[in-house]
């Protein structure tokens, strides 16, 4: 009951339409009647929360801000205000999420461009630029030891920016020029991170003409702050993508972990490949061996079809007692015969065994494995195998073996090997082989 109470309240609760100015004469008020300034920034940090911790809320204290800012005579509560949260946020938890809400919700607005640009000595800068600057400003003017204040809150906008868009890198295209942007907000997009857009405010305010030689620059301290704080971009910035290297290293090292071959795989890949690289040596000799075996059968079919003619012709010219029938007969038989007797059927026994399916099998085996192998599994791997009695006789073998792996070898585009590592590990195996044959001399 309570619950559904205060949720009825908070729907009831009408925001007025000078709630910025209200809050602005509030911490005006609050800041002016404590004089203790450690109590005063607790108080002026526990209003500014309480009332505007709501989301719906958060632009009315860019607007306060927006309204001292622009007044000198109340710039300083301005800059009270935003050092007053971030120093408590060190102290109270929930100003650190708070301060993360101010954050996004100035950057929602910058992009979306919700409020009109800012002219400042013929340039346009945007409001959100404009507030920032000028609230940093005053608090460097205030106190020279409020620049790590600064620093933090300017951080905080840098690193929020480029989170920002890395999530909007992940998006479609129709999505990223739509994502700071409520609906019924102008369809405009900004070139300029806000972050550089506070640093190119600041130089523009720090800059002045002299009209003589001696005359000093009023806004010295202007420039010093933008000097400082383009030094504190370039760090976050460099922090930032040191951070992301480092843990795109650590997310490719993992899926790298994750693809590779375990050491037991590596163990039991150990046979497939033996037997497979005999048995690609035997599928290496099988067209020689078949060509030897058709050269003899073919030369059997052509001698015994030259006698038969050779008795035909006898027959037909009466030589040596033979007469015609039987010259016909004897040749009809002697191509008869040589045709069956030299028939591939009947060779059948004397044909190399045909390997290449043993050897499909042992090679599937294989790459399965050799396409998870890193470069050092695969040179070790390979070292153990030259080395190895059982190989002795094919291990020149080896290097043709594995470029046959590697041309038959299903989707080797997901090798976790490059290459160019695979070419330089086949020259210092090509090594290792030769000074094995060596040793054996």
């Amino acid at each position: 009951m309570e619950a559904a109470t205060q949720n009825s309240e908070t729907q009831e609760f009408e925001v007025p339409e000078d709630y910025a100015e209200q809050l602005a004469g509030r911490i005006i008020v609050l800041h002016e009647k404590e004089l203790d300034p450690s109590v005063s920034s607790e108080n002026i940090a526990r209003l500014i929360f309480e009332s505007t911790k709501e989301p719906s809320l958060l632009k009315y204290f860019i607007d306060a801000t927006e309204i001292l800012v622009d007044d000198p005579a109340s710039s300083k509560f301005a800059a009270v205000s935003w050092a007053a949260l971030s120093m408590q946020s060190d102290v109270v938890n929930e100003y650190v999420d708070f301060m993360h809400d101010i954050v996004n919700h100035i950057l929602e607005a910058y992009y979306s461009m919700s409020k009109p640009e800012v002219d400042l000595e013929g340039k346009k800068f945007s409001a959100h630029a404009h507030i920032l600057a000028s609230v940093y400003i005053r608090m460097i003017e205030i106190n020279q030891g409020l620049y790590e204040t600064i620093q933090e809150i300017y951080s905080s906008i840098i690193r929020a920016e480029m989170e920002l868009d890395d999530n909007a890198a992940e998006k479609k295209e129709k999505e990223k020029a739509q994502m700071f942007m409520k609906k019924g907000a102008q369809k405009q997009t900004v070139s300029k991170k806000l972050y550089d857009d506070i640093i190119d405010f600041l130089s523009a305010r720090g800059d002045f003409k002299s009209t003589s030689l001696n005359q000093e620059n009023p806004n010295e301290h202007i420039a010093v702050l933008a000097d400082r704080m383009r030094g504190t971009r370039r760090y976050v910035i460099q922090d930032i993508m040191n951070k992301r290297a480092l843990e795109r290293k650590k997310r490719l090292e993992k899926e790298l972990s994750e693809r590779l071959a375990s050491a037991e795989e590596v163990i039991l890949a150990s046979n497939p490949f033996r037997d497979g690289l005999a048995l690609f040596w035997r599928e290496k000799r099988y067209n020689y061996k078949f060509l030897a075996v058709e050269k003899i059968r073919v030369a059997l079919q052509i001698i015994g079809i030259i006698l038969g003619v050779g008795y035909f012709m006898a027959g037909y010219l009466g030589l040596w007692g033979i007469g015609n029938i039987d010259g016909i007969l004897v040749c009809l038989g002697m191509w008869g015969f040589s045709k069956f007797a030299g028939s591939r059927k009947n060779f059948k026994s004397f044909y190399p065994y045909d390997v290449s399916k043993e050897l499909e099998n042992n090679v599937n085996n294989f790459t399965n494995v050799m396409r998870r192998m890193s470069k050092d599994q695969l040179d070790q791997f390979l070292t153990r195998q030259i080395k190895t009695k059982v190989n002795e006789s094919v291990v020149q073998l080896i290097p043709e073996y594995i470029k046959y792996l590697y041309a038959v070898m299903p989707d080797r585009k997901n090798m976790v090997l490059t290459v160019d590592e695979l070419s330089d590990l086949m020259e210092n195996i090509e090594v290792d082989i030769a000074k094995q044959l060596r040793a054996r001399l």
